[in-house]
């Protein structure tokens, strides 16, 4: 039996270890983003509807943590880390740019 060499590294270390990296990336920063849209979005309907500023930005907090913490768990077991950057960087701007344009508009009173 041959023994490897201490120095020896297999060639795919480095794909793994970028792989790896990518995966904590969009585990905190996508979590965040598409948490951030989700909750602009409920605090902008919910004061739409009548409840008080406060009020729902509560809520939304109530819901932003158990959401994060669901999807960073989620962006370790997903299989294609392509739908998962997709989904939360797409989605996570889509929902802030969305709840930002809802904003203006009831600003302006309309």
């Amino acid at each position: 039996m041959s023994e490897r060499p201490l120095h020896y590294r297999s060639a795919a270390a480095p794909l793994r270890l970028r792989a790896l990296a990518a995966r904590v990336f969009v585990s905190l920063f996508g979590s965040y983003t598409f948490v951030w849209g989700v909750s602009s979005l409920l605090i902008v309907a919910q004061v739409a509807g009548g409840i008080a500023w406060d009020e729902a930005w509560m809520v939304a907090m109530l819901v932003a943590f158990p959401g994060f913490l669901a999807l960073f768990l989620w962006a370790y077991i997903a299989r294609s880390l392509l739908r998962l950057w997709l989904c939360l960087f797409g989605v996570g701007a889509a929902f802030t740019a969305l709840a930002a344009h809802w904003q203006l508009r009831l600003l302006a009173g309309g």
